[in-house]
């Protein structure tokens, strides 16, 4: 302890320094005439870019929050939709391609990931006219609040991360909502939208089908262990005695000693 002590102000330099970058307001390098004034700090290492740049490195990272430099000198933190002079559209993967040519316009929707809570806005591949926005989510890993019309999003990975802590920890879902909301602003909290509803839905739903895959009944087993009640969502141990699966035939003979 004594030797961070002795580094403190130091180390407050460095997290201070962070705050800012030295090539802010210069042109960037990728030759567009662009300045740097984006950064991103849910990368490594990621330097100042200009917008441009930004976009292409996060095309598969669209959820981190984007840092854009303000002329009284300090980051504000956004959604990567407030590049682009506030329009730019996260686009779903194409089934021809990574970009497809025929978008639908943007849906304005409320997604939800580890790092926080984003208000963002999503196109659909709309190459086969009238898109199936479900499929399209969920090959994107985003996982539906509706199947009618999704306004709200989750990531596969935030409701993953809510069942070990709820399994672990019992965290509520109240409490893991809120802790999300304070990540994504820990200042105007109340003012970060609030999907605690449809969370709450999605994570019944969410569990229900894990079940079914960790337990095989995905995949049909039922029909290997026709002794088990059909359906049933009790975990199958294949080294548990069971009588016309894993068992001799003539086991019942067996002498009490050695049973």
């Amino acid at each position: 302890m004594a030797d961070f002590v002795a580094k403190l102000t130091e180390l407050q330099y460095y997290i201070l320094a962070g705050e800012a970058s030295e090539i802010v307001n210069h042109l960037c390098q990728c030759g567009s005439g662009l300045y740097c004034n984006v950064k991103c700090h849910d990368c490594f290492q990621y330097k100042a870019t200009c917008e441009k740049c930004y976009i292409r490195d996060h095309f598969h990272n669209p959820f981190h929050w984007v840092r854009v430099w303000q002329r009284e000198g300090w980051y504000l933190k956004a959604d990567i939709s407030y590049l682009d002079n506030n329009q730019y559209t996260i686009q779903l993967p194409c089934s021809r391609g990574s970009l497809c040519k025929e978008p639908t316009n943007p849906n304005i929707v409320t997604l939800v990931d580890m790092n926080g809570i984003h208000g963002t806005r999503i196109s659909y591949c709309g190459c086969n006219g009238d898109p199936d926005r479900v499929q399209q989510l969920m090959n994107a890993r985003l996982f539906p609040g509706s199947v009618r019309f999704p306004r709200t999003l989750m990531t596969f990975r935030v409701l993953d991360d809510y069942m070990k802590q709820n399994l672990a920890s019992k965290k509520s879902l109240y409490d893991y909502i809120r802790a999300l909301r304070s990540l994504s602003d820990g200042f105007f909290t109340q003012e970060v939208l609030d999907p605690h509803p449809q969370f709450r839905l999605a994570t019944h739903i969410w569990r229900k089908l894990r079940i079914d895959k960790h337990t095989g009944q995905a995949h049909n087993l039922s029909a290997a262990f026709p002794h088990q009640i059909p359906g049933s969502i009790v975990q199958f141990c294949l080294a548990c005695p069971k009588d016309g699966f894993n068992m001799e035939e003539g086991w019942e003979r067996t002498p009490p000693e050695l049973k």
